[in-house]
């Protein structure tokens, strides 16, 4: 069997070993459907990518919480730190009833206040580094950080982290 002109260049002019071994010339609607495809492979394979690059939340600034069960403001001021430690933040007193949290997650950090009376609680952004904040946007990361702590002030309030001498 020998090459029609078409196949010519596949074959490069010598006799063909059957059809099996001719590859036949694409046609156009094959040629832009292997385009289509190889344009969606890589549509599939970069939107992830960038999207999880600028992944942003809005920033929950104010985060509000009442503390479980009776204490005074030594107790909910030690509640707080145990409730931070268990997570990695740092708590430093700024004064009574004013707490500054501090957390370092590999080269993110998140600086909040917590400002506290007997009763409640509440959790200030101050400053982020790596997080991308701007315009009121933030890594969701945050957010989510921030609620954790929270949850921790208020199960470690519920667990009664007091001193009992004091009551």
């Amino acid at each position: 069997m020998w090459c029609s002109p078409v196949r010519r260049k596949i074959c490069f002019g010598l006799p063909c070993l059957g059809s099996s071994a001719i590859i036949p010339p694409p046609d156009q609607g094959e040629h832009a459907m292997t385009a289509q495809r190889r344009t969606l492979l890589l549509l599939a394979l970069t939107l992830p990518a960038i999207a999880a690059c600028g992944r942003q939340a809005a920033l929950v600034s104010e985060v509000d919480g009442e503390f479980q069960g009776p204490g005074n403001l030594s107790d909910r001021a030690l509640q707080i730190r145990r409730a931070g430690a268990s997570l990695g933040w740092s708590m430093s007193d700024f004064q009574p009833g004013l707490m500054r949290g501090t957390l370092n997650l590999r080269s993110h950090q998140a600086v909040v206040d917590i400002p506290y009376d007997r009763n409640r609680f509440r959790i200030r952004y101050v400053d982020s580094t790596n997080l991308n904040a701007s315009a009121g946007t933030i890594h969701p990361n945050y957010n989510s950080w921030v609620q954790n702590l929270r949850n921790a002030i208020m199960r470690e309030s519920a667990m009664g982290g007091f001193s009992p001498a004091r009551h």
